[in-house]
């Protein structure tokens, strides 16, 4: 995970690279799930799948989630990006063949808070913490819609964040 903030003023812009390497022998299905704040907004999401770069549309949640598991049940790479519940935001990246690496490219824009003295503060959670984990489950990174029972693979190279 790479990410760039540009603070201007009481705005923020992020742009994010969240890296995925499939090194098994099989296709797999990738999660990425953050806190996303109200004051926030996904401006920009692509994917580059296996060398193959997709550039995300907007569509109503339940026509996305069908073009999504159409792509998936026919053998095609595809993406999903959704709100789950609140302030979690969900990338699902499906079907990432053997050996391949992805990379979502996702921007963000939003409203810092303004203090009691007129000051901001910034602020990048790096992980979820316990009050987002599903009912049922002891696993932050588990999926709501199982109730934590999915297979979840953690990523094991330290995420990198840059500030300019």
């Amino acid at each position: 995970v790479s990410v760039k903030a540009t603070v201007s003023g009481y705005l923020v812009g992020l742009d994010s690279i969240l890296k995925y390497h499939n090194e098994g022998d099989n296709p797999v299905e990738v999660l990425f799930r953050f806190p996303l704040e109200e004051s926030f907004a996904v401006v920009g999401l692509e994917a580059v799948i296996a060398g193959r770069r997709i550039k995300a549309e907007v569509k109503e949640k339940e026509e996305a989630r069908q073009t999504y598991d159409d792509a998936i049940a026919s053998g095609f790479s595809a993406a999903l990006a959704e709100e789950k519940s609140g302030d979690i935001f969900s990338i699902s990246l499906g079907n990432l063949p053997p050996k391949a690496e992805a990379e979502l490219h996702l921007k963000l824009a939003g409203e810092l808070p303004i203090d009691a003295e007129g000051g901001v503060r910034f602020t990048l959670p790096s992980v979820l913490k316990p009050r987002y984990t599903p009912q049922g489950s002891s696993d932050p990174l588990a999926s709501i819609e199982d109730g934590g029972t999915g297979q979840v693979q953690h990523a094991t190279a330290a995420a990198v964040f840059n500030f300019n």
